[in-house]
């Protein structure tokens, strides 16, 4: 949460509850990032939200059932190999 609070604002935590997390991947720059998973009860708290330029190129949602059902992930991804969105070499990409 304080993660959270410094990179994208998020002050009001009373209608944020913890999912799970994902499998670590290695970042742009090389570091290793745990992604954890977070259910928000109330979505106008994604208006509040702003980046952190320092941190975040922007924030931006994914379906749950894409998380629920990775199978569903291929049909609509994060960013495709080759997109302005992913700057990893090939060999990271996971399907």
């Amino acid at each position: 949460m304080r993660e959270a609070r410094e990179e994208v604002n998020l002050v009001d935590i009373s209608a944020v509850h913890f999912l799970c997390t994902l499998p670590p991947f290695i970042s742009k720059w090389k570091l290793l990032v745990h992604p954890i998973i977070m259910f928000l009860t109330d979505l106008s708290i994604l208006d509040t939200l702003t980046p952190n330029p320092d941190e975040v190129d922007r924030i931006f949602t994914h379906p749950l059932d894409a998380i629920i059902d990775p199978s569903l992930a291929s049909e609509e991804p994060l960013s495709g190999i080759g997109s302005k969105d992913w700057p990893y070499e090939a060999d990271y990409y996971v399907r």
